[in-house]
């Protein structure tokens, strides 16, 4: 009976070896995702697919893209680990580790009326749609919700009342340290009637 158990545990350890062998995971790293620049971009919704705005749109089917850029920094490996069993009991590997040492803290939007040069915030203007909303949230409920990873961003406009018909829009991108990236729109025309 003795040798049956050990036969099993021998078994078990030699398959557990040939296992792991054939499916060897790479060792993971951590890096540090290091905010550098935003980008801006504005979009007409009407479609079934968002385009690009050309020239002119409407106010009610006008969108803006926001991404902030970023550069990936690797700070270290994991290191050696015996991964026998781990590896050879899930299949899987274990992934790499992103930090964000200075995180996005907020996103403002603004416009600049381009026949009076008044710059306004419009940032509640805009909404987000959240990760699990079928309606838009503002910006506010959406970044007090937003997960570290999120940095690209589609923002609709919903509050189009006090948005001039020549326009260009702002991003202004602030981190927690207190560092801010702006970027901005070509002038968008808006057409004078709304779609229907």
């Amino acid at each position: 009976m003795f040798r049956k158990v050990l036969f099993i545990i021998g078994l078990f350890f030699l398959v557990q070896v040939i296992t792991s062998c054939l499916f060897h995971c790479p060792e993971p790293g951590t890096f540090e995702n290091r905010y550098y620049a935003v980008q801006i971009e504005a979009r007409n919704t009407s479609g079934f697919y968002d385009i690009p705005v050309t020239d002119s749109v409407f106010k009610n089917t006008f969108g803006l893209i926001v991404a902030v850029n970023f550069e990936s920094v690797q700070i270290a490996n994991k290191g050696f680990s015996f991964q026998v069993f781990n590896t050879a009991m899930a299949f899987s590997c274990v992934g790499d580790t992103y930090l964000y040492p200075d995180p996005i803290d907020y996103i403002e939007i603004y416009v600049l009326d381009t026949k009076t040069q008044i710059r306004q915030k419009v940032s509640e203007c805009f909404g987000v749609y959240g990760y699990s909303t079928s309606e838009p949230m503002t910006l506010d409920e959406f970044f007090e919700i937003r997960e570290d990873w999120h940095d690209g961003f589609q923002f609709e406009l919903i509050d189009y009342k006090t948005i001039p018909d020549d326009a260009v829009f702002i991003a202004e991108a602030l981190l927690e340290s207190g560092q801010i990236f702006t970027a901005e729109t070509a002038e968008i025309h808006f057409k004078t009637k709304l779609k229907k």
